[in-house]
């Protein structure tokens, strides 16, 4: 991300420059995210911060008016997470170390927030070096390498395994979500109808 690098990370009091865990589950959230990752802006319950990933932080709990009444602190709680697991990579880490990085549409950009915020089993002494920031970069300079690098990584999991069913959903995933024309799911998320046609 403009030069960083936000794998990098302390372990043990050494210097490591990438994560190492299993990449299929980072890659199929990628593919079942595409269009919400590129395409949806809004927040459930607003945007409290400058960045997504502070206003994810801002928004994680409900005020105290809407708490006391149970249904709208459930309903709260489940847009936000909702939201959450469509835009923020901790979701596909698996039990992985993975840097907190959101992504969202905002306006005619695509926002990437990151910071290290602590996965339940991090061991003491693990962070990872980046602080907290954000950036703001066209959509293609987003979609174009995310693609490729995608595209790269299915077709170098299939060759070790070609006869793989989750490769190949993964794959047709893949190639539907980039095509042009499924404009329907694309303006629901920027309209703030959520995924769901």
């Amino acid at each position: 991300m403009e030069g960083r690098n936000l794998a990098a990370h302390v372990e043990e009091g050494e210097r490591l420059e990438s994560v190492h865990w299993y990449l299929l589950p980072l890659v199929e959230w990628f593919a079942n995210n595409w269009n919400s990752l590129l395409h949806e802006e809004r927040l459930p319950i607003g945007n409290a911060a400058a960045s997504v990933r502070e206003a994810l932080q801002e928004t994680s709990f409900p005020p105290r008016a809407v708490e006391a009444h149970g249904a709208l602190a459930d309903m709260w709680y489940r847009d936000w997470q909702s939201w959450w697991c469509r835009h923020a990579i901790h979701v596909a880490s698996e039990g992985g170390l993975f840097p907190d990085v959101v992504f969202r549409r905002f306006r005619d950009a695509v926002e990437i927030s990151w910071g290290d915020a602590p996965s339940a089993g991090t061991p003491a002494g693990y962070e990872f070096v980046e602080s907290a920031g954000a950036a703001r970069l066209s959509p293609q300079e987003v979609a174009a390498p995310l693609h490729q690098v995608l595209s790269e990584a299915v077709g170098h999991l299939t060759k070790a395994n070609p006869g793989s069913e989750r490769l190949a959903a993964v794959g047709r995933t893949l190639r539907l979500r980039c095509r042009v024309g499924q404009r329907g799911e694309r303006l629901a998320g920027p309209a703030g109808l959520g995924t769901d046609r």
